[in-house]
């Protein structure tokens, strides 16, 4: 068990020099890297410390992270090489191959990898300015023009200058230097931004500027600018847009709200949103069923809720299958929603939760944590 030197988090974030990987849910593919491969019935229902003995320096940029979990597989960025292990349907660890890793193996020898978006068997990352993407490709959502599958990974467009990249079920995006926003893969509601409902399979832009984030919804996206404003694009049939009502799809980005405090935005494949405000404050719309609001119902919610009454959250994420959430306060861990058949939620049980649950260990220097299909992984500080 190892220690991974801390990088560039904020004093809200990270009180210690040093943090850890940790993971729990199902034991499928190798996802826990322990050189094990499927063990039948297995559940981690609480955190375990990754046997990943790789220093780390990580950076929290916006959603922009060094590690990142997809369909049971794992993707951490160490001194710029990528490492990767678990599933590998789809050529999703992009080492040529389609057969699952249960240890960590390097993604080819380059070492200025900077971020990882992990996505359900497909991902998007940053190489020394390049976009580059590989895996499952039914959507065009690799952005290469086609709905080839790639099993290593290969560059979108020859653009240098990319600084964020977001990934959802059927899209991919990036942000570049400019604050240019671009798009692909699926569009069957508008949520491409573009005055249509017209699938692309190479990147487009959403007009505009000062960009800062994008969350894939179902067939809609969330979107905050540098300004801290919040936008919406697509399908609003279950309140997405968070703007009270469930109407009124639009295909262009519309503002939600006065708001200039949108911090963060993350949006589940279906259809629940959690957002992080600059006051510390956290919020759910969208999708109730499973209890995804965190309110204790099971109800939708059209407009911003506010979840308890803490004003010193730092971190949060949505799951990417299911309606789950998951966010971080005084190093507390807290998840709630649904997908934790597996124990992906790391309570220590296995059911579904209404409101959010501390994680199990009893821990307090958790600063992230992300979750895809049962399986989560974490960062602590170790402090």
């Amino acid at each position: 068990m190892s220690n991974w030197p801390l990088g560039i988090v904020s004093s809200a974030q990270a009180t210690g020099d040093f943090f850890q990987l940790w993971s729990w849910g199902g034991a499928v593919a190798g996802f826990f890297g322990d050189g094990i491969g499927y063990r039948d019935g297995y559940q981690q229902s609480s955190p375990v410390q990754s046997d990943f003995d790789q220093s780390i320096s990580w950076e929290r940029n916006n959603g922009q992270e060094k590690v990142g979990t997809g369909e049971t597989n794992v993707f951490a960025i160490v001194s710029g090489a990528m490492w990767v292990w678990g599933n590998n349907e789809d050529g999703a660890l992009g080492i040529g191959t389609v057969a699952p890793k249960s240890s960590p193996v390097q993604l080819g020898s380059d070492t200025d990898w900077e971020y990882i978006a992990a996505g359900r068997l497909f991902n998007v990352a940053i190489k020394g300015g390049g976009l580059y993407s590989w895996g499952f490709n039914t959507q065009g959502q690799l952005g290469h023009g086609d709905v080839v599958k790639r099993s290593v990974p290969t560059q979108v467009g020859s653009a240098t200058n990319w600084t964020k990249c977001f990934t959802g079920r059927y899209n991919n995006a990036a942000i570049n230097a400019d604050g240019e926003l671009y798009v692909w893969g699926l569009n069957q509601a508008g949520n491409l931004g573009q005055n249509d409902v017209v699938s692309r399979s190479t990147p487009v832009q959403i007009a505009g500027t000062t960009w800062n984030s994008i969350a894939f919804g179902t067939h809609a996206a969330l979107l905050t600018k540098t300004d801290g404003k919040l936008f919406a694009i697509g399908d609003n049939e279950q309140g997405l847009h968070g703007k009270g009502t469930v109407t009124d799809n639009v295909s262009s980005p519309i503002q939600i709200g006065s708001e200039t405090d949108w911090v963060d935005v993350r949006a589940s494949p279906e259809g629940s949103v959690i957002a992080l405000k600059g006051n510390g404050t956290i919020w759910c719309w969208g999708v109730g069923s499973k209890g995804a609001m965190g309110q204790g119902t099971v109800i939708n919610y059209s407009a911003p809720v506010q979840v308890g009454s803490a004003t010193d959250w730092t971190s949060i994420s949505a799951g990417k299958d299911g309606r789950s959430a998951f966010a971080v306060r005084a190093g507390i861990a807290y998840a709630w929603g649904d997908q934790n058949v597996w124990g992906g939620f790391g309570i220590g049980i296995v059911t579904d939760q209404s409101v959010p649950v501390v994680l199990a260990g009893g821990f307090e220097d958790w600063v992230y944590v992300e979750s895809c299909n049962n399986n989560s992984i974490g960062l602590r500080t170790g402090s």
